[in-house]
C-alpha cells in the first residue's frame, strides 16, 4: 500500500511533468525510483531531460522502466508495453504479445485494456480465441469506466455500417 505522503509526492511530480518542469519532477521522483515504486518508474519512463541522454538511451530506459513497473504489477505500464508491441513502437511489432498484455491488464481491471482485450475476444484477433459474449462484457466494462472509444465501439456493434 502506498502511503499518503508518497501519493502526494507522485501527484506533485505529475504536476511538474504536466507543467514542463522535468528537472523538478525528476528530483521528486528520485527517492521513489530508488524504492522501486512502480508508478514512479512509469512516470520517469514518460520523459527525458534535454541533453541528459541520447534519444536511443531514453528509448532503452523507457522500455526497461516500463517492463520493471509492469513486472511490479502497475497496469498502466503493462498497457503501455502492449501498445509498444502492437504498433512496433520502440519494440519489435508482436501483436500476439500485445494481445496477451492487454488481456493481463484487462483482467486486472485496467479500463483502456478492457476495450482492447474485448475487441480481441469479439473478433478472435491476435491469438485470442473468439468469444463474442465475453468480448462484449469487457467492452461494456470499459465503457462503464469512462473509456469513450468503448462507447463508440458499442454503438458501431449495435448499428454496423455496411460497406460495399
Amino acid at each position: 500500500m502506498v502511503s499518503n505522503e508518497i501519493k502526494k509526492q507522485l501527484e506533485l511530480a505529475k504536476n511538474e511533468i504536466n507543467q514542463g518542469d522535468l528537472k523538478k519532477a525528476l528530483e521528486l521522483l528520485k527517492p521513489l525510483i530508488r524504492q522501486d515504486l512502480p508508478e514512479s518508474l512509469f512516470l520517469y519512463a514518460s520523459f527525458s531531460i534535454k541533453n541528459s541522454e541520447t534519444e536511443n538511451e531514453f528509448h532503452e530506459r523507457r522500455i526497461r522502466l516500463l517492463k520493471r513497473a509492469s513486472n511490479l504489477g502497475f497496469m498502466p505500464a503493462t498497457y503501455a508495453l502492449a501498445e509498444s508491441y502492437e504498433f512496433g513502437d520502440l519494440l519489435a511489432e508482436d501483436k500476439n504479445k500485445a494481445a496477451e498484455l492487454y488481456r493481463l491488464s484487462a483482467e486486472q481491471g485496467y479500463p483502456k485494456a478492457m476495450l482492447d482485450h474485448g475487441l480481441n475476444l469479439f473478433y478472435g484477433s491476435y491469438g485470442i480465441s473468439q468469444n463474442k459474449p465475453l468480448g462484449l462484457i469487457f467492452i461494456k466494462k470499459a465503457a462503464d469506466e469512462g473509456v469513450e472509444a468503448a462507447l463508440d465501439v458499442l454503438k458501431d456493434l449495435k448499428d454496423p455500417i455496411q460497406k460495399d
